[in-house]
Formats: structure tokens, sequence, C-alpha cells
């Protein structure tokens, strides 16, 4: 009978975790987790033919918190909880930029911009030697600059204001995604797709064809564990983008804001504009877990680059697409036990790109205690 010796080199009987959700948290979530032991049997169960959630269908914002965004959450958040928000989408970010090269994911570290065409900056304009001293030891300068004076240069229109946001960048979420799962493969990390998840009962997963059990399970699938999981206040909610054709424009390279960063645009190759979002002016169509985009907000959209970009082309959009976030009553994330073999690693807030590393580190950090116990 043959004896093979490198049999004896694998662990037998190790642990098998299974992440549900193959987006930022779940990707993140299953490198921290062979970081912390190899010598697990880690599958990642997606529930699509390939990654289709929010991390592959956002606008590509590497960003913090504009000044508008903070001012608001101070109404409700004391100054800690901002800062620790801010540092954590702030981590996650580094973390992200450590697991893969900047060259992979189209990182471009051209900062954030956030514009304002009324006179309720003027408050905002004064806040921000306070929030600057209060985000300080994060970022180890100014975080917020005035840069009004050279609006000229920015290619822009009707605004009154413009505040820079240092340190912020812009990605291609899909090519985030495949280096995430490029690493995940090089370390032997396998993956289920069109594995439809209907239910998890203590540590098997249920699915239209049967079940499957695991020693350990992590949820990962943001907005979409809402049904799942009615004690964490999951509000699906759906963000639409649009990317025009080509363009005569010079709009400065970076990522824009407007309105507490409820409006985003960005440019991206091929001499094109990315812009999405509005969903708080259309909040009875958005609450919704429905991808698709509607001609209400498209036109909102439309009209807002014509009064605000200038540019020497007739603007029209060529892509569409939606996203579904996953926000609650607060803007803190769910890392919580949910029963003795499952983690929850859920509602992102619409912050998945800076927060998804470190809500997954965090994640598998925890489900170890569990395997532990």
């Amino acid at each position: 009978m043959e004896k093979i010796f490198w049999d004896s080199t694998l662990i037998k009987n190790a642990p098998k975790i299974g992440i549900i959700g193959s987006g930022i948290t779940g990707l993140s979530a299953a490198l921290s987790l062979y970081e912390l032991n190899p010598n697990l049997r880690i599958e990642v169960l997606e529930k699509h033919e390939r990654p289709f959630g929010a991390s592959v269908r956002n606008a590509g914002f590497s960003c913090f918190g504009s000044l508008s965004e903070l001012f608001s959450d101070s109404k409700h958040m004391d100054e800690n909880e901002i800062y620790s928000l801010v540092e954590k989408r702030y981590l996650g970010i580094q973390k992200l930029l450590g697991r893969v090269s900047h060259s992979d994911i189209c990182y471009e570290a051209v900062g954030g911009y956030e514009v304002f065409d009324d006179s309720e900056n003027i408050e905002l304009l004064e806040k921000i030697p306070f929030y600057n001293k209060l985000l300080f030891p994060i970022f180890k300068k100014d975080f917020f600059k005035d840069q009004t004076h050279q609006f000229k240069n920015f290619g822009l229109k009707n605004f009154s204001s413009i505040i820079k946001q240092q340190e912020e960048g812009l990605i291609n979420p899909q090519k985030m995604i495949r280096a995430l799962i490029y690493n995940c493969k090089s370390k032997g990390i396998t993956f289920k797709y069109n594995y439809d998840v209907k239910e998890i009962q203590d540590n098997l997963v249920i699915t239209t064809d049967g079940w499957e059990k695991y020693d350990g399970i992590i949820v990962a699938n943001n907005a979409m564990a809402s049904e799942w999981f009615p004690q964490f206040s999951i509000q699906p909610v759906r963000n639409q983008v649009y990317v025009t054709t080509p363009l005569t424009c010079n709009l400065k390279a970076g990522g824009y804001h407007y309105d507490q960063g409820y409006i985003y645009f960005r440019n991206v190759e091929g001499n094109r504009i990315l812009i999405g979002g509005a969903r708080n002016k259309f909040p009875n169509t958005e609450s919704t877990h429905q991808f698709g985009t509607t001609l209400e907000i498209k036109n909102y959209l439309l009209q807002f680059l014509k009064n605000h970009l200038v540019c020497k082309s007739n603007i029209t959009f060529e892509f569409e697409w939606s996203g579904i976030l996953g926000v609650g009553p607060v803007k803190a994330p769910v890392i919580q036990p949910v029963n003795p073999f499952t983690i929850a690693a859920v509602r992102m807030g619409g912050m998945g790109v800076a927060l998804g590393t470190n809500v997954g580190e965090q994640a598998a950090a925890k489900l170890i205690e569990l395997l532990d116990k």
C-alpha cells in the first residue's frame, strides 16, 4: 500500500471556514484568517458567477469623510466618535494598499474635494481649523484646505467655494477585487460561485440545493444580510452611477463630493466623467435592495453636470448601473457574533472601500476567538 510523504505534511481535520460574500470585507476576512492561521480550510461563497455586490459597483473613491459630512455627524456623535470613525477609514485604506499594489488597483493619490454652491458653507469654512486639529494625529497634516482662491483651475462653474481633502484618492473597484481574489487564491483559499445561501442555522449554511457544515462562518454580504439579521437595523439603499461619453472638458483630477457626499463625481479614463448618488433626493425609490436605474435620478445628475461642469461637449451618459449599500441608524459597522459559530461583518454605511479591510480583519479575529472556545 502506498504511503505518500507529502500527505503527512497536511494538517488533518483543520477547521473549515465559510465566508459568505466575495466583496472587499469577505476577501479581507479570508486573507486575515489565513494570516492568523494558515492551516485553516477557507472557502469564500458567492451567490453569483462572479463578485456582484457593492464592492465592484461603487464609484472607486478612497475617501474618509467630507467636511459637511463630519459637521452633520457632529449633531449626533461626539468628537471621539468622529475621530474613531475617520481613523478606521484611514487605517482601512492603508491596510488595503499594503495588500495590493497601487498599480494593480489603479490607485491615484489625487486628493478629494468638496464643492458648495450656497451660503451655508460659510459656517463650515470656519470649522476647518477645528477639524484639522481634531484629525491631525491621524494624518499628521491639515486634512482640510480651502482652495476657493484656485477655483478657476478646476474646470467647474456655479460653485461658491471648494475645500480639498488631503490624502484621499481614487481606485478601480473591479481591479481591486480581482487583485484581492488573486491574493486569496495564491494562499490556497477556495471559491464557490453560484452559491445561493438562503439561511444560516448555527454552523450550517443552507442553500437551495442542500446544506454545508462549517466550523466557523463569517457573513460579509453587507446590505443583503438585512433579512437574516433584523436586530442590526440594516437598511438596504440603492446608489446609481453614470459615466458620460468622452468629453472635451478640463476637470481637475480628484474625487469630488457635494451635499454631504450624497453626490460624487470624478474623472475616469477616456476623458469621461463618472457621477453618482442623489439617493437622498429620492428616498422613496432608492430605499430598496433591487438593482436598477431610474430616469428621475439620471436626469437629476445629468442636469447637475450641465450646471457645474465647464465643457465644450454635449453631455450624455453611455454607462449606467447601481449598487446596494447597507446603512443603519449609526455609521459604525456591525462586527458581532450571531451564534456560537458565526460572525456578522456587515453594514458598511457606504464606506466599504475604506472600512472593508479593517472590518474583515476584526471579523477574522473574532471568529478565531470563537474557534478557540
